[in-house]
Formats: C-alpha cells, sequence, structure tokens
C-alpha cells in the first residue's frame, strides 16, 4: 500500500500533464512506475496479519495479550458491515494509575521493517499508540513500561475534541516528540499508517495513507536487535486531576512486512 499509492498518484500526475500526442508516452510512463513499485512489493515478506476478521472471540487472537486494570479492549463489529471486526481500546479510569492495552508479540525480524495498520482516535485530545514498538510483551499490572523499553512509538495526541496531531519520538534516549508533518487525523476517520524501522540504521520512516510524511527518517528512542512486539494503548496526557479524560482508540487491518534479505 505504501508503495503501490505514490506511484499510483505519479501515474495520475503524468497524465493530467500529457495531450492526445504524448499519452502513448505518458501511459508507458506510468506503467513503468507501477512496474517499479511491484518489484519493490515483490521483495518483501509478510511476517505478520491479523484482520480480526475470523474471531469468534477474543480468546482467539492468541498471539494477543490484553492489559485492563483502568479500561477495557473489546472486538467490535462495524454497524455497516457485519463481515469487518477491529479492536476497540477504551480506557475508562483516567483518575487511577493503569491502562488498556492490546499488546501483539510475533517472531523476531531484523533488517527493514514494515509496520501497517488502520487506526482510528475517536478522543484526539486525549492519546492513542498506534502503535508503540516495544521490547517485550510487559502484563501492565507488576511489569510496566520504562523509557528504555521503547524503540520508538505513533502516538494520537495533542488534539482537539474533532482532529489531533500524529507524534513521534525526535531525539535518540529522549521522551521528547514532534509533530510528524502538517498530518491530522479526524476524530470520525480511519487513517492508515505505515512505520518502517530499519534496525541496522536505528531510524524510521511514518508513511500516513500511503505517503512519506515529515522528515525523511527518524531516530529510534532506543537501539534494538530486533523488533517483535507493539502496543496498542489508550491514555490521556492531560495532568490535570479536574479535566481527566477517557480514552478511545480503533485498530484494524494490522500487517507486518519484512525486506527480502
Amino acid at each position: 500500500f505504501s508503495v503501490l499509492k505514490p506511484a499510483v498518484a505519479d501515474a495520475k500526475e503524468e497524465l493530467s500533464k500529457s495531450d492526445t500526442s504524448t499519452s502513448a508516452e505518458a501511459l508507458d510512463a506510468c506503467a513503468a512506475r507501477i512496474d517499479a513499485a511491484m518489484e519493490v512489493l515483490k521483495e518483501r515478506k509478510v511476517t505478520f496479519s491479523e484482520d480480526f476478521d475470523a474471531a469468534g472471540t477474543r480468546d482467539d487472537l492468541s498471539a494477543w495479550t490484553f492489559v485492563e486494570n483502568q479500561g477495557s479492549v473489546t472486538l467490535e463489529t462495524d454497524a455497516e458491515d457485519p463481515d469487518n471486526q477491529y479492536l476497540k481500546v477504551y480506557r475508562t479510569d483516567m483518575a487511577q494509575k493503569g491502562s488498556a492495552e492490546a499488546i501483539c508479540a510475533f517472531e523476531e525480524l531484523t533488517g527493514k521493517v514494515y509496520i501497517q495498520a488502520d487506526v482510528r482516535n475517536v478522543t484526539p485530545e486525549a492519546m492513542f499508540a498506534a502503535p508503540m514498538v516495544v521490547k517485550s510483551v510487559k502484563n501492565g499490572i507488576d511489569e510496566t513500561y520504562a523509557g528504555t523499553d521503547i524503540i520508538t512509538a505513533i502516538q494520537m495526541r495533542d488534539g482537539t475534541t474533532d482532529k489531533g496531531p500524529i507524534k513521534i519520538y525526535k531525539t535518540a534516549g529522549s521522551s521528547s516528540t514532534v509533530s510528524v508533518g502538517s498530518v491530522m487525523a479526524g476524530a470520525d476517520e480511519w487513517n492508515t499508517i505505515c512505520l518502517v524501522i530499519d534496525v541496522d540504521s536505528d531510524t524510521v520512516e511514518v508513511y500516513w495513507n500511503g505517503f512519506k510524511v515529515g522528515n525523511d527518517s527518524y531516530p529510534l528512542r532506543n537501539e534494538t536487535d530486533s523488533i517483535c512486539t507493539l502496543r496498542f494503548y489508550s491514555d490521556d496526557y492531560n495532568k490535570s486531576e479536574q479535566d481527566k479524560r477517557n480514552a478511545e482508540g480503533y485498530l484494524d487491518n494490522l500487517i507486518i512486512y519484512q525486506e527480502a534479505a
């Protein structure tokens, strides 16, 4: 997706510039761009995918760990499409320490790793980590995540009630974040996020709905030898006890690719 969509967009732009005398050449150029994108896709292999549609109950999701000490994680059915299911990660008690999390574990991957998912943050003024890439699974009660456990993260937060930016760590070894370009995610819309993590260079690229956004790359918060755990969770960064809010995020169509050696 993150390869083909820009290629098709380039092809459309090429056609829009052409007239009848050059349309054949423009079509050839479009075909060449799409063919090149297809060759890139052939060099990737899917190592993990989950669209939640085949799950009868949440217990069928064997690769997942759910933390619900201050909220819930539920398997939801799309009201407009009964064949489509997704996860709702809903933190409800913001005054207490805890979390609502869906944590996915898969085989250790090295080299260049692609993490793609459809995500939605219904509460942009709160926060949905979509995802946070961490080093291992922890249960959120007697095992909690420290800063050194975090590899990188996309955080949908610090917005208004109807839309908000997406943020990423901007400096290695630091919790400081920066907005990724001018991206604004609406509370009423699904978006496709893709992180391209290069374990060898300790960098990550961000794609939003198929297009690269923000800087050419961002540093990983902490170096790692492999990628094996994703943490999708809802939280609130507002520190005022008088103004705590619920946090509600959604996840669907998770796909993890690895670039062929």
